[in-house]
């Protein structure tokens, strides 16, 4: 499995420029609402994994942190740092070797900053971090992290539209297509290359007493490959941070430099039909 996932995402990159008694108690434990709650923050920060579920088999497959900045608008900046849960023994070819490097992204309102990953070898002696204007929001590994982004408030209210209540939060189900019209940060993640629309993302979403997210887990299924699951923990809301593009010495501009652009054959951008959250 993880040979197939390796190959996938060599390819994208190589393609670069939950009875009424119950009900009624969960309605009442269930906390204040979120949509209010979120727009008044102004940062969070998070921890995620990505899985890939395969019968008995769970493999984390990406691991990612950050921070979001937010305005009225959604997400004013973010700093996200993906690692893929790779060995030098899972790799056939040394060209794929720079898959063993963190990959850092800062991203200032629309411009991206990536430094490490994919461009850890391909960059100027004296330059760590490419400049792209318009740039993928999480960088190339993006594609593999959380498809659902509820720091945004655009997408928080598209999920609570048709969501249900739980006694932890919400639970419920978004076709990719229509996350993909609500959610800013998604088009920025993987552009125009939807895989099938019609995919459906079951989620289910954690909330703290002030209406909070505290946890977000989301799956689908990527048919052979087994099902991808999204767990990503949030914290320290409105808490201090700031975030800042590179220093310009250490800026490339990227003139004639190619981006991965995500490939609709590799298994996260390109989702079947999907299960159930895993707990």
């Amino acid at each position: 499995m993880m040979t197939r996932l390796i190959a996938g995402f060599a390819t994208a990159a190589a393609l670069l420029t939950a009875a009424p008694a119950q009900a009624a108690a969960a309605q009442a434990a269930a906390p204040p609402a979120p949509l209010k709650a979120l727009k008044k923050q102004t940062s969070v920060r998070f921890t995620e994994r990505t899985h890939i579920v395969a019968g008995r088999s769970k493999a984390v497959f990406t691991r990612r942190s950050g921070a979001f900045l937010l305005n009225s608008s959604g997400i004013k900046a973010s700093d996200v740092t993906a690692r893929l849960a790779i060995k030098a023994a899972d790799l056939t070819d040394d060209a794929l070797r720079w898959m063993l490097a963190p990959e850092r992204t800062i991203r200032i309102g629309t411009t991206s900053y990536i430094s490490g990953g994919y461009f850890s070898t391909r960059l100027p002696v004296d330059r760590t971090w490419l400049k792209v204007a318009k740039g993928p929001a999480a960088g190339v590994t993006g594609i593999y992290g959380q498809l659902i982004n509820v720091a945004e408030a655009r997408t928080l209210a598209a999920l609570l539209r048709t969501a249900t209540r739980t006694s932890y939060g919400y639970r419920g189900t978004i076709t990719l297509g229509r996350l993909h019209q609500s959610s800013p940060w998604l088009r920025a993640s993987i552009g125009d290359l939807l895989g099938k629309p019609k995919t459906a993302i079951s989620w289910r979403l954690t909330l703290d007493a002030r209406g909070l997210p505290t946890r977000l887990v989301s799956q689908y299924s990527s048919g052979a490959d087994g099902d991808v699951v999204m767990d990503t923990r949030f914290s320290g809301w409105s808490g201090k941070l700031t975030i800042a593009a590179p220093p310009a010495e250490q800026v490339w501009e990227g003139d004639g430099a190619e981006l991965p652009t995500p490939s609709v054959n590799a298994p996260a951008t390109a989702p079947m039909a999907g299960g159930q959250v895993v707990p």
